[in-house]
């Protein structure tokens, strides 16, 4: 699967050069090369349909997705600036968790029309 390293190459790259363009600390742009890699190695992983779900999805598609991405970015920077390895474990659990975490309240906002 080299798509899957490339893609996560480039979405490292590309987080990361924005962080240091953005003026971030040596930690925010190493968490964002992290982050932004994971983004792209999913990306390329479901053949850019994560990125099209984000981008075209419904509102709960957008929620879920983006709630995983955000969480999965948090936990990888904690464990990075906290000086310990990230695990897939934690990876998997942390992604679920945050799409569980959005999906009621979305489902509940659209059916109630809040």
């Amino acid at each position: 699967m080299p798509q899957i390293v490339v893609g996560a190459i480039i979405g490292g790259l590309v987080s990361g050069v924005t962080a240091a363009c953005r003026g971030g600390t040596i930690e925010q742009i190493g968490a964002a090369t992290v982050g932004g890699a994971v983004t792209g190695a999913l990306a390329a992983a479901t053949c850019g349909a994560s990125l099209l779900a984000t981008s075209y999805g419904g509102a709960l598609a957008v929620t879920v997705a983006s709630s995983s991405l955000s969480a999965v970015e948090g936990y990888l920077a904690e464990e990075i600036l906290s000086g310990q390895s990230p695990t897939l474990e934690g990876i998997i659990d942390t992604a679920v968790s945050g799409a569980a975490g959005a999906m009621p309240g979305e489902i509940l906002g659209s059916f109630f029309q809040i």
